[in-house]
Protein backbone atom coordinates (compact mmCIF):
# COMPACT_ATOMS: atom_id res chain seq x y z
CA UNK A 1 0.00 0.00 0.00
CA UNK A 2 3.02 2.31 0.25
CA UNK A 3 3.89 4.64 -2.64
CA UNK A 4 6.33 3.04 -5.04
CA UNK A 5 8.55 4.01 -7.96
CA UNK A 6 9.36 1.80 -10.94
CA UNK A 7 12.79 2.39 -12.47
CA UNK A 8 14.81 0.68 -15.18
CA UNK A 9 18.08 1.23 -16.98
CA UNK A 10 21.04 -0.28 -18.75
CA UNK A 11 20.88 -3.62 -16.94
CA UNK A 12 17.54 -4.32 -18.63
CA UNK A 13 15.71 -5.05 -15.35
CA UNK A 14 12.71 -2.95 -14.16
CA UNK A 15 12.72 -2.61 -10.37
CA UNK A 16 10.12 -1.42 -7.87
CA UNK A 17 11.30 0.81 -5.01
CA UNK A 18 9.42 1.61 -1.82
CA UNK A 19 9.33 5.41 -1.50
CA UNK A 20 8.98 5.38 2.30
CA UNK A 21 11.94 3.10 2.99
CA UNK A 22 14.03 3.70 -0.16
CA UNK A 23 14.38 -0.08 -0.33
CA UNK A 24 13.87 -2.31 -3.34
CA UNK A 25 10.49 -4.03 -3.25
CA UNK A 26 10.83 -6.36 -6.22
CA UNK A 27 12.37 -6.73 -9.65
CA UNK A 28 10.88 -7.95 -12.90
CA UNK A 29 12.61 -10.76 -14.74
CA UNK A 30 16.02 -10.76 -13.09
CA UNK A 31 19.28 -11.01 -15.08
CA UNK A 32 19.57 -14.26 -16.97
CA UNK A 33 15.85 -15.02 -16.96
CA UNK A 34 14.01 -15.46 -20.24
CA UNK A 35 11.64 -12.62 -19.36
CA UNK A 36 14.37 -10.03 -18.72
CA UNK A 37 15.31 -7.45 -21.34
CA UNK A 38 18.52 -8.35 -23.13
CA UNK A 39 19.41 -4.67 -23.65
CA UNK A 40 18.87 -1.33 -21.88
CA UNK A 41 15.29 -0.35 -21.03
CA UNK A 42 14.34 2.94 -22.71
CA UNK A 43 10.74 3.46 -21.56
CA UNK A 44 8.21 2.54 -18.86
CA UNK A 45 4.44 3.01 -18.62
CA UNK A 46 1.44 2.05 -16.51
CA UNK A 47 -1.55 0.60 -18.37
CA UNK A 48 -4.89 -0.91 -17.33
CA UNK A 49 -4.37 -4.60 -17.80
CA UNK A 50 -7.80 -6.22 -18.00
CA UNK A 51 -11.32 -5.62 -19.25
CA UNK A 52 -12.66 -5.24 -15.69
CA UNK A 53 -10.26 -2.35 -15.02
CA UNK A 54 -8.04 -4.22 -12.58
CA UNK A 55 -4.56 -2.82 -12.76
CA UNK A 56 -2.49 -1.00 -13.61
CA UNK A 57 0.23 -3.19 -15.05
CA UNK A 58 3.80 -2.07 -15.64
CA UNK A 59 5.06 -2.01 -19.24
CA UNK A 60 8.73 -1.84 -20.23
CA UNK A 61 10.39 -1.42 -23.63
CA UNK A 62 14.00 -1.39 -24.69
CA UNK A 63 16.89 -1.87 -27.00
CA UNK A 64 16.11 -5.54 -27.51
CA UNK A 65 13.07 -4.46 -29.59
CA UNK A 66 10.71 -6.02 -27.04
CA UNK A 67 7.75 -4.75 -25.02
CA UNK A 68 6.87 -6.60 -21.81
CA UNK A 69 3.79 -6.36 -19.57
CA UNK A 70 4.40 -7.12 -15.88
CA UNK A 71 2.30 -7.80 -12.79
CA UNK A 72 3.31 -4.91 -10.47
CA UNK A 73 2.70 -6.90 -7.27
CA UNK A 74 4.59 -10.10 -8.06
CA UNK A 75 7.01 -9.00 -10.79
CA UNK A 76 5.84 -11.87 -12.98
CA UNK A 77 5.75 -11.41 -16.74
CA UNK A 78 2.19 -11.37 -18.14
CA UNK A 79 2.88 -11.21 -21.86
CA UNK A 80 5.22 -9.92 -24.54
CA UNK A 81 3.71 -7.53 -27.07
CA UNK A 82 4.50 -7.73 -30.78
CA UNK A 83 5.30 -4.91 -33.19
CA UNK A 84 4.70 -5.19 -36.94
CA UNK A 85 8.27 -4.10 -37.70
CA UNK A 86 10.67 -5.42 -35.05
CA UNK A 87 13.68 -3.47 -36.34
CA UNK A 88 15.42 -1.03 -33.99
CA UNK A 89 14.90 -0.11 -30.36
CA UNK A 90 11.54 0.81 -28.84
CA UNK A 91 12.20 4.32 -27.48
CA UNK A 92 8.86 5.60 -26.20
CA UNK A 93 5.68 4.43 -24.45
CA UNK A 94 2.48 6.22 -23.48
CA UNK A 95 -0.79 4.87 -22.12
CA UNK A 96 -4.42 5.86 -21.65
CA UNK A 97 -6.67 3.33 -19.94
CA UNK A 98 -5.94 0.00 -21.59
CA UNK A 99 -4.47 1.60 -24.74
CA UNK A 100 -0.68 1.41 -25.02
CA UNK A 101 1.17 3.49 -27.62
CA UNK A 102 4.76 2.64 -28.59
CA UNK A 103 7.33 4.04 -31.03
CA UNK A 104 11.04 4.00 -31.72
CA UNK A 105 13.79 3.57 -34.29
CA UNK A 106 11.54 1.97 -36.90
CA UNK A 107 9.56 5.19 -37.47
CA UNK A 108 6.24 3.53 -36.60
CA UNK A 109 3.62 4.23 -33.94
CA UNK A 110 1.93 1.08 -32.67
CA UNK A 111 -1.22 0.81 -30.56
CA UNK A 112 -2.07 -2.19 -28.36
CA UNK A 113 -5.28 -2.67 -26.40
CA UNK A 114 -3.81 -4.52 -23.42
CA UNK A 115 -7.25 -5.41 -22.01
CA UNK A 116 -7.89 -7.64 -25.04
CA UNK A 117 -5.18 -10.00 -23.86
CA UNK A 118 -3.59 -10.23 -27.31
CA UNK A 119 0.07 -9.68 -28.17
CA UNK A 120 -0.88 -8.32 -31.61
CA UNK A 121 -1.18 -4.53 -32.15
CA UNK A 122 -4.57 -3.14 -33.17
CA UNK A 123 -3.09 -0.21 -35.14
CA UNK A 124 0.30 0.53 -36.72
CA UNK A 125 0.92 3.79 -38.63
CA UNK A 126 4.02 5.53 -40.01
CA UNK A 127 5.18 8.33 -37.69
CA UNK A 128 5.92 10.61 -40.70
CA UNK A 129 9.54 10.95 -39.57
CA UNK A 130 12.52 8.83 -38.64
CA UNK A 131 13.08 7.79 -35.05
CA UNK A 132 10.47 8.73 -32.45
CA UNK A 133 11.97 9.64 -29.07
CA UNK A 134 8.94 10.42 -26.89
CA UNK A 135 5.15 10.10 -26.71
CA UNK A 136 2.46 11.64 -24.50
CA UNK A 137 -1.34 11.36 -24.42
CA UNK A 138 -3.61 14.31 -23.61
CA UNK A 139 -7.41 14.60 -23.42
CA UNK A 140 -8.87 17.82 -24.79
CA UNK A 141 -12.43 18.85 -25.63
CA UNK A 142 -13.77 15.33 -25.43
CA UNK A 143 -11.01 14.09 -27.74
CA UNK A 144 -7.94 11.97 -27.06
CA UNK A 145 -4.71 13.13 -28.70
CA UNK A 146 -1.28 11.54 -28.96
CA UNK A 147 1.79 13.76 -29.42
CA UNK A 148 5.10 12.38 -30.71
CA UNK A 149 8.58 13.91 -30.59
CA UNK A 150 10.81 13.08 -33.54
CA UNK A 151 14.47 12.88 -34.39
CA UNK A 152 13.81 15.64 -36.97
CA UNK A 153 12.86 18.10 -34.19
CA UNK A 154 9.15 18.07 -34.97
CA UNK A 155 6.22 17.43 -32.67
CA UNK A 156 3.29 15.67 -34.32
CA UNK A 157 -0.29 15.41 -33.12
CA UNK A 158 -2.51 12.37 -33.69
CA UNK A 159 -6.25 12.07 -33.07
CA UNK A 160 -7.10 8.78 -31.35
CA UNK A 161 -10.54 7.47 -32.35
CA UNK A 162 -12.48 4.65 -30.75
CA UNK A 163 -15.57 3.38 -32.60
CA UNK A 164 -17.79 0.33 -32.28
CA UNK A 165 -18.72 -1.43 -35.51
CA UNK A 166 -20.69 -4.67 -35.65
CA UNK A 167 -20.01 -5.24 -31.98
CA UNK A 168 -16.24 -4.80 -32.42
CA UNK A 169 -14.27 -1.89 -31.00
CA UNK A 170 -12.07 -0.28 -33.66
CA UNK A 171 -9.23 2.07 -32.78
CA UNK A 172 -7.84 4.63 -35.22
CA UNK A 173 -4.88 7.03 -35.29
CA UNK A 174 -5.11 10.08 -37.57
CA UNK A 175 -2.36 12.67 -38.09
CA UNK A 176 -3.92 16.12 -37.49
CA UNK A 177 -1.01 18.53 -37.16
CA UNK A 178 2.67 19.16 -36.51
CA UNK A 179 5.13 21.88 -35.59
CA UNK A 180 8.90 22.09 -36.02
CA UNK A 181 9.70 22.63 -32.36
CA UNK A 182 13.47 22.12 -32.03
CA UNK A 183 16.68 22.67 -33.99
CA UNK A 184 17.88 19.10 -33.78
CA UNK A 185 16.18 16.06 -32.27
CA UNK A 186 13.21 16.49 -29.93
CA UNK A 187 13.94 14.20 -26.97
CA UNK A 188 11.28 14.56 -24.26
CA UNK A 189 7.63 15.37 -23.66
CA UNK A 190 5.58 15.97 -20.52
CA UNK A 191 1.89 16.86 -20.01
CA UNK A 192 0.80 19.00 -17.07
CA UNK A 193 -2.51 20.62 -16.05
CA UNK A 194 -2.88 24.37 -16.45
CA UNK A 195 -6.11 26.11 -15.54
CA UNK A 196 -8.98 24.03 -16.89
CA UNK A 197 -6.82 22.36 -19.54
CA UNK A 198 -3.35 20.98 -20.16
CA UNK A 199 -0.06 22.11 -21.67
CA UNK A 200 2.71 20.02 -23.22
CA UNK A 201 6.39 20.63 -22.45
CA UNK A 202 9.06 19.53 -24.91
CA UNK A 203 12.85 19.37 -24.67
CA UNK A 204 15.56 18.71 -27.23
CA UNK A 205 19.21 18.76 -28.21
CA UNK A 206 19.01 22.50 -28.89
CA UNK A 207 18.60 23.13 -25.14
CA UNK A 208 15.16 24.67 -25.61
CA UNK A 209 12.08 23.94 -23.53
CA UNK A 210 8.91 24.48 -25.55
CA UNK A 211 5.45 24.92 -24.04
CA UNK A 212 2.49 24.04 -26.25
CA UNK A 213 -1.25 23.70 -26.02
CA UNK A 214 -2.79 20.31 -27.03
CA UNK A 215 -3.18 21.60 -30.61
CA UNK A 216 0.59 22.38 -30.75
CA UNK A 217 0.19 26.16 -30.69
CA UNK A 218 3.08 27.74 -28.74
CA UNK A 219 2.37 29.02 -25.23
CA UNK A 220 5.87 29.91 -24.00
CA UNK A 221 9.46 28.73 -24.17
CA UNK A 222 12.92 29.02 -22.69
CA UNK A 223 16.35 27.50 -23.04
CA UNK A 224 19.45 25.77 -21.71
CA UNK A 225 23.01 25.66 -23.00
CA UNK A 226 22.99 21.89 -23.49
CA UNK A 227 20.76 18.97 -24.33
CA UNK A 228 17.40 18.59 -22.58
CA UNK A 229 16.68 14.87 -22.16
CA UNK A 230 13.75 14.95 -19.72
CA UNK A 231 11.16 17.42 -18.45
CA UNK A 232 8.93 17.16 -15.36
CA UNK A 233 6.62 19.74 -13.77
CA UNK A 234 6.13 20.67 -10.11
CA UNK A 235 2.74 19.76 -8.64
CA UNK A 236 1.66 23.20 -7.43
CA UNK A 237 -0.08 26.28 -8.76
CA UNK A 238 3.16 27.59 -10.25
CA UNK A 239 3.46 24.68 -12.70
CA UNK A 240 7.23 25.14 -13.00
CA UNK A 241 9.09 22.91 -15.49
CA UNK A 242 12.30 21.17 -14.41
CA UNK A 243 14.62 20.07 -17.23
CA UNK A 244 17.36 17.46 -17.10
Amino acid sequence: DSPAVVAAGYDGVPRVWNVATAGQHSCYGGPGEASAHAAPVHALALVDGSADGVGPNVVSAGGDREIHVWDPATGAGIRRLDRHDPSGSVRALAAHGSLLFSAGDDGLITVHDVARGSAEPVVTVPARTGRVNALVVVAVGGELRLVSAGEDGALRCWLVTVAQTDGEVRIGLEHVGEVHAHRGPARSLHVAPRGEGHVIYSGGDDGRIGVWDPYLSPVAGGGHEGWVRAVVVTRDEKNLPIAV
